[in-house]
């Protein structure tokens, strides 16, 4: 008989519970149909790192710099075969601002040169303004933008070049781009990101050969989330991620062959 008793007991103990929370719940139920609010959305912990150094935050300010190198595959002149040019540093960097949860606006740069000991070096100079629309989750976000800006004409620090450095700037033109991807914090202490990008620039790309072109990248990644890492570094900073990125595509110039197109870059991110 004490055993029947108990296995009564056992099977009525989670009815009890049930019923127990149904007047708690249906409290919850009439409180917000008289206030009319919604319960809280499901909001990222506090930021998801995108590529391009960028990142998500609901709300704040970030900004990032890197660099690397970057190389392009040319023509040989001798045989006429593909072959890897000589490669040159890469600098980018982006500051930007939420506006809402799913917009934000700002300005970047993006610089590749040759080490200011060679003799003869190419600079390629990028300045724009960036804006993206995002979508997110607690542990991933999303986004979709455009950059619109300057992109000036290379030029050749030689002494024998003819043209000037004011009248090099004169003939800088607009570049124009569009940008998807995003990010997924796969642990606590890190993320993956990868992105698409396909940028227009109307720049001459040689002093006697005007030509636009359309460089198309893939941008695959790594960020170690260093607030995770070490805790009191939240004291001072949102965010501070640590990234690494490669970027591969090619680009399609409108005159001349195609070319592939490799960078790499790696460097920091930080949000307040």
């Amino acid at each position: 008989m004490s055993a029947r008793r108990h296995r009564t007991l056992a099977l009525a103990f989670p009815l009890v519970l049930a019923c127990a929370a149904l007047p708690v719940r249906a409290e919850d139920a009439r409180k917000e149909a008289d206030t009319g609010e919604a319960p809280p959305p499901v909001r990222v912990e506090v930021s998801i790192p995108y590529p391009n150094a960028a990142m998500y935050l609901h709300r704040g300010i970030y900004a990032s710099f890197t660099g690397g190198g970057a190389n392009a595959q040319v023509r040989d002149t001798a045989t006429g075969a593909p072959a890897w040019g000589s490669p040159v540093f890469q600098w980018q960097g982006e500051m930007g601002y939420f506006y809402t949860e799913w917009f934000s606006a700002g300005v970047g740069f993006r610089i590749n040169a040759g080490a200011p000991s060679d003799s003869i070096q190419t600079v390629e100079n990028r300045y724009f303004l960036v804006a993206r629309l995002h979508r997110f989750w607690p542990r991933a976000a999303a986004f979709v933008g455009m950059r619109v800006g300057v992109d000036d004409v290379n030029f050749s620090l030689v002494p024998s070049d003819s043209l000037s450095l004011e009248e090099r700037i004169s003939e800088s033109e607009t570049g124009i781009g569009i940008a998807a991807g995003g990010g997924w914090k796969f642990s606590r202490y890190a993320g993956l990101t990868f992105g698409q990008r396909a940028d227009l620039s109307l720049v001459r790309q040689t002093a006697r050969g005007p030509s636009r072109s359309i460089v198309l990248l893939s941008q695959p990644g790594l960020a170690l989330d260093m607030v995770r890492v070490f805790p009191d570094l939240g004291q001072n900073v949102k965010a501070f991620y640590l990234l690494t990125e490669w970027q591969l595509g090619q680009s399609l110039p409108e005159y001349g062959p195609t070319t592939r197109q490799f960078a790499w870059i790696t460097g920091l991110s930080l949000a307040f």
